[in-house]
């Protein structure tokens, strides 16, 4: 499909990374996976991501650390930050 949009999916459980890719990828989405905020931003700078789905609190890199970091990176990739936390 080419009109198939590309999200990047980084948590650090992966649990949760298995669970969005299964239902990202049953919805139509192309659904690529990084273990953390620095496999993420690597592979965001590659480019051919539309939309990056972060945890927010993961060692190392953070995700707002990573949404800093991705918007100098990729400024057209929209970000959202999920959390278990309340």
């Amino acid at each position: 499909m080419a009109d198939q949009a590309m999200l990047l999916v980084a948590d650090d459980d992966p649990a949760v990374r298995q669970s969005l890719e299964r239902t990202l990828t049953r919805e139509g989405y192309g659904v690529v996976l990084a273990p953390d905020g620095q496999a993420a931003l690597d592979r965001l700078r590659q480019g051919g991501i539309d939309l990056l789905l972060s945890d927010l609190k993961m060692p190392g890199l953070t995700g707002l650390e990573l949404l800093k970091q991705a918007r100098e990176a990729a400024p057209d990739v929209d970000v959202i930050l999920l959390t278990a936390f309340g």
